[in-house]
């Protein structure tokens, strides 16, 4: 067997502000024996906790003890001293056909308690720098029982897996404890650190709503960030009554459960706006040594959870949880939710852990790596519309972030995490309730694209890979009319999808692979305005080397159009309010342009068709309007106007001098999914990119979308990071 390095209790030096120093010392490490396994470190979490035995603020401290636990903060890596204590690889086992062997493991933070639902089968302890068990885990190789290691899912790093075990015991334990119901309220006391992180991820993806309570505003930010509905700062002395305020706007009176982890006066503070018969769940006492119960609270049925011995049954959701856990990168800092790593994760064995210190009262359960195979949410987030929630001159809903539930996977289904999804002007006429059909309570977004992580039948070919949405419904393949009841997703009674939000199930057939060539944010900017593009100009049926004018330059189909056109080698020629979009389309391939917001433009066209010796076979416009009227004289008999919108008018006239030239106006709405595939393959094999014009990053940025488009200063699509932070093909 080798010897080993590790970092142990000593006395501590002179000048010392600690009551236990720490030194390495290297140590023969013991023969293996049966049932046993010889781990070989990969990295340790560090917890408050290896702190408090340096102050000599725990109980049955040890000297000479090696220290290391688990938890979630900053890492070490093993290098010249091996850091880690919570995974590694098992390089050595008393039986030599071990199925352990060589496979990556992290260890179980405590001994004594297996599987009672209620207390400890044998004397309980937390390893690490106390007397019992006299094991720790700052150690370069440990010797522990086969039967206190779990397999380290295979998508996790060493450091990665390290920052769950304690902490996430902790938080799903006082979940469990805390029994909220389903699309239930909590708060979380002291956002920041590692337990209460945790439990915001567990909470959220359990599909409730929560609040928090931070110190600072930031971390406040950056748990909304992550899910949470608000919060408030406690170093404000009026806190609770902001929270009830808090509440009040969001339509509820109470929270259902709070997960503390100060102690104090939480129970006083928070008693108000507890439900009747609400838990406090707490875990430390770092705001004061004790907690009351009033009668107050007593009359409400309220409860203090405390961990003790003879308090309280364990709760066991005994359900498959979706949990996001995260690599906390510093004592108290929250990564952003693109940092964040996803694990399934199940109970499988009960592990309330007593310690008679006020840091750890109540530990939650023990997790596993499912074996289910697939790592399917439960809920989501998502963007809906909701009614307006103040008084306004004319219509305006709101757009608000909420948690969702996801339909359960059937045959034929696929599970797409969002990774990028785009705006429409459809989806601000939605809002302003110019849109036909528009119906609060939806998800809004037409547009989307990700990766597909699940699919209903496991061997499914799209596993894994890129994709983006079809944004219609009921149009499959007929050249002229959908086949069965038509829609477009995101905002309206049908279909009840949209893709604003983080996951989405849908049948398999609505997904389209994405062209490799193309990032996530460039597909995503794709199918609605591609589809409308490549309709139009179907529609419009220009000859080879044909003249078309296309109207509004710098919308998204406007220049998916236009991109179209040149890729096609048509002659282009564009309109926009501005010669700083014109210029820019001349610079994509336009022949020229002119301004609509000179009244004489017509005129202008006409003269610069007549000095490139051309007239237009045929219009793409978005305005509506004159626009026959206007472009008459320079459209050849026969000549088309495809119009798709109507910004500049609710109507479009047609009089006997374009009946008499053969003109033809015609209206079009997206069109089947056997033209977006043709359009999609044209974009593959032409190797065209769609123009985003700004990207956003997640979905608590949405409302600045909406306020660029209002503004119609964009050139390109706006669109909004929702999953990983890098595009294109690195998303996978």
């Amino acid at each position: 067997m080798p010897t080993t390095c590790a970092l142990v209790l000593c006395t501590p030096k002179e000048g010392s502000k600690f009551k236990y120093d720490t030194e390495i010392q290297e140590q023969n490490l013991a023969a293996l024996k049966e049932g046993e396994v010889l781990v070989k470190m990969g990295a340790v979490a560090f917890n408050h906790r290896e702190l408090w035995i340096r102050k000599g603020m725990y109980p049955r401290i040890a000297k000479g003890s090696t220290i290391g636990a688990d938890g979630a903060g900053s890492f070490v890596d093993i290098q010249e001293l091996a850091t880690d204590a919570f995974t590694g690889k098992v390089v050595a086992s008393f039986d030599q056909s071990d199925s352990l062997l060589g496979k990556r493991v992290f260890l179980t933070p405590m001994r004594g308690w297996e599987s009672h639902p209620h207390v400890p089968e044998k004397p309980f302890g937390i390893l690490g720098g106390a007397e019992y068990p006299r094991l720790g885990t700052f150690s370069e190789y440990v010797v522990v029982d086969r039967n206190e290691v779990i397999l380290t899912p295979d998508h996790l790093s060493d450091r990665e897996m390290a920052a769950w075990p304690l902490a996430g015991l902790t938080a799903w334990r006082s979940i469990s404890l805390a029994n909220v119901p389903t699309n239930g309220s909590v708060l979380i006391t002291g956002i920041g650190g590692g337990v209460a992180l945790l439990a915001l991820q567990l909470c959220v993806a359990m599909g409730f709503n929560v609040y928090v309570t931070s110190g600072s505003q930031s971390k406040i930010d950056k748990a909304i960030a992550s899910g949470a509905m608000g919060g408030v700062k406690y170093s404000d002395k009026t806190w609770p009554k902001q929270l009830a305020a808090l509440l009040k706007s969001h339509g509820l009176r109470y929270v259902d459960s709070v997960i503390d982890s100060g102690g104090s006066e939480i129970m006083q503070q928070v008693g108000p706006v507890l439900a009747f018969g609400g838990k406090v769940v707490c875990y430390g006492m770092t705001a004061g040594p004790t907690i009351s119960l009033s009668m107050r609270e007593v009359m409400r049925n309220q409860q203090l959870i405390e961990g003790r011995r003879s308090s309280d049954e364990i709760v066991n959701p005994g359900h498959h949880v979706w949990a996001e856990i995260t690599n906390d990168h510093g004592p108290g800092t929250i990564p952003t939710r693109a940092e964040t790593l996803s694990i399934d994760v199940y109970a499988e064995r009960t592990a309330l852990s007593f310690s008679r210190t006020p840091a750890l009262l109540v530990l939650a359960m023990e997790i596993q790596s499912s074996t289910s195979g697939s790592k399917i949410p439960r809920t989501t987030r998502a963007l809906m519309m909701r009614a307006p929630t103040v008084a306004q001159q004319s219509l305006y809903n709101d757009a608000l972030l909420e948690q969702v539930a996801l339909p359960t996977l059937k045959p034929g289904q696929v599970l797409v995490k969002i990774t990028a999804a785009a705006y429409n002007h459809r989806d601000l006429w939605l809002r302003k309730g110019l849109y036909p059909k528009w119906k609060v309570g939806r998800v809004l977004g037409s547009d989307g694209a990700g990766v597909v992580i699940a699919a209903g039948d496991a061997e499914d070919p799209l596993l894994n890979k890129r994709v983006f949405l079809t944004p219609m419904r009921g149009w499959e393949s007929h050249p002229h009319v959908p086949e069965e009841t038509f829609g477009v997703l995101g905002g309206t009674a049908y279909p009840d999808v949209g893709t604003f939000q983080e996951h989405i199930v849908l049948d398999r057939k609505e997904v389209i692979p994405t062209p490799s060539h193309l990032t996530d944010e460039e597909i995503a900017a794709w199918p609605l305005a591609g589809l409308t593009a490549w309709r139009s100009i179907s529609l419009a049926e220009i000859p080879p080397n044909g003249t078309v004018f296309i109207t509004g330059i710098g919308g998204g189909v406007a220049l998916t159009a236009l991109q179209l056109c040149v890729g096609m080698g048509l002659k282009v020629y564009v309109s926009s309010g501005g010669q700083g979009k014109i210029d820019k389309a001349i610079a994509m391939g336009a022949k020229g342009g002119v301004r609509y917001s000179d009244e004489n433009w017509p005129q202008t066209l006409a003269a610069l068709l007549k000095s490139h010796k051309t007239e237009l076979d045929a219009v793409i416009d978005s305005g509506g309007d004159e626009i026959l009227a206007k472009t008459a004289k320079s459209l050849k008999f026969g000549g088309k106007v495809v119009c798709y919108g109507m910004t500049a008018g609710p109507k479009i006239t047609m009089s006997m001098p374009q009946v008499m030239r053969n003109q033809q106006l015609i209206g079009t709405l997206l069109g089947s999914r056997k033209d977006l595939i043709s359009a999609t393959e044209f974009v593959e094999k032409h190797k065209i990119v769609p123009i985003v014009g700004k990207v956003l990053t997640g979905l608590e940025s949405a409302e600045e979308g909406f306020e660029i488009m209002e503004k119609g200063t964009q050139f390109g699509k706006i669109v909004i990071k929702v999953g990983w932070p890098e595009g294109a093909k690195a998303t996978l």
